[in-house]
């Protein structure tokens, strides 16, 4: 139930009570069980005399005081604790206090069925932050995050982040968020925000902007996105005799725009081609290319067949040796627009103008969360305009077809 400190009454005023976990003597313990007080905390009358909250400096009253009010209706000493302790989870939830201790103690002036409850609350500091590092595929980025809880006293948030990619990306937000008639589950939030990132397989520079609110979204005040967009991944895995493991990998997407006289962006279209789709080609680097730069398509499929293993002779086994493996591959896949109007001649096209290449390799697993690989691969088939990459290929990255 979290931190609850309780003391019963010292007289012997409910001593026919039936018990159910408090005990109180003041006799010696060798006629301890004879003067007994047994007290039935459900049926424990109680008049709450004082609430005191103590450790506030920032947080306002009035917030403070509509979660603690309850408590004056307790009548009996179970629904007094259960009440502090609804009241220390809602602070809590509402971003008041970072952690609250409760201390229930009869009354001081001794009157009947008196008690007092002590609220010990520690509120966060003004100004929070930190800085950490995330991994996405083929990417890094440092994330530097400044953060001010309850910052106008009655559970408001704000927060402000950087970030720093390796692939000349950068962007900032800052975040403000409100509870709203003291329900941590109801909040106003919004946030602005503006990201830049340079994309040199298709040749362009691209800075987002925009507004967002918890219920609704815009992307980029005044924008024109149109378009329905969808995809999926299969991933099946199987275990083979000498710690070795199969698996197969089936992927596709597809998108289209809502308006006839509308086309999609390039920024929104799909890409294949890098060690994380399908390898043995430049990043990006299948399907049509305008002056070397990648054009990207509304729809793809990919296909791959792994086959893991241990590193020859066990090297580390039972230690660091377990996290790489060697990776023996073959991959498939295409790219292209389809014509709704003839699908047939479309999935055709897409079967026969299909990419495929083989290789092999060592993968390194970090944490379950990202991997490392390098392989050796040669491209089989290779279409018009496609850059492709024999050889070793090097990727980073937390999905992998």
């Amino acid at each position: 139930m979290g931190t609850v400190h309780a003391k019963a009454p010292s007289s012997g005023t409910f001593k026919d009570s039936q018990p159910t976990g408090i005990k109180t003597s003041s006799s010696p313990a060798s006629k301890r069980d004879e003067n007994l007080v047994k007290l039935d905390i459900d049926k424990l009358p109680v008049r709450v005399q004082r609430i005191v909250v103590d450790g506030l400096t920032r947080t306002k009253d009035d917030i403070v005081i509509k979660e603690i009010k309850p408590l004056l209706n307790a009548k009996t000493f179970d629904e007094l604790v259960h009440l502090s302790y609804n009241a220390k989870v809602k602070m809590e939830r509402l971003g008041l206090f970072k952690n609250v201790v409760i201390a229930i103690d009869v009354s001081k002036d001794n009157k009947e069925f008196g008690y007092e409850v002590l609220f010990e609350v520690q509120e966060f500091r003004r100004v929070d932050g930190g800085i950490h590092t995330s991994i996405t595929n083929n990417d890094g980025s440092l994330d530097f995050q400044l953060k001010m809880p309850n910052i106008l006293g009655r559970g408001e948030r704000f927060s402000l982040d950087y970030t720093l990619g390796t692939k000349r990306t950068h962007g900032y937000s800052a975040y403000f968020k409100k509870p709203l008639n003291n329900n941590p589950d109801i909040f106003f939030g919004t946030t602005a925000y503006q990201f830049h990132g340079e994309y040199p397989w298709s040749g362009y520079k691209q800075t987002d902007r925009g507004l967002a609110f918890d219920l609704t979204e815009y992307a980029g005040l005044g924008g024109n996105v149109e378009f329905a967009k969808q995809d999926g991944m299969f991933q099946w895995n199987t275990s083979l005799p000498l710690d070795a493991i199969f698996q197969m990998s089936l992927a596709g997407g597809l998108m289209r725009t809502l308006d006839p006289n509308a086309s999609v962006s390039i920024s929104d279209r799909f890409f294949l081609g890098g060690p994380l789709t399908l390898r043995g080609f430049n990043l990006k680097g299948c399907g049509p290319h305008s002056h070397d730069n990648a054009l990207g398509a509304e729809s793809y499929w990919l296909a791959a067949a792994h086959l893991y293993s241990p590193l020859p002779f066990r090297p580390g086994k039972g230690r660091f040796g377990e996290l790489f493996k060697t990776h023996l591959f073959i991959n498939a896949g295409n790219l292209g627009n389809l014509d709704f109007n003839n699908l047939g001649t479309s999935f055709q096209d897409f079967a026969s103008s299909m990419r495929w290449s083989y290789g092999i390799g060592i993968v390194l697993c970090m944490g379950r969360i990202a991997r490392l690989e390098l392989n050796y691969v040669v491209p089989m088939r290779v279409q018009k305009g496609d850059k492709a990459n024999p050889g070793l290929q090097f990727g980073i990255g937390i999905q992998f077809l």
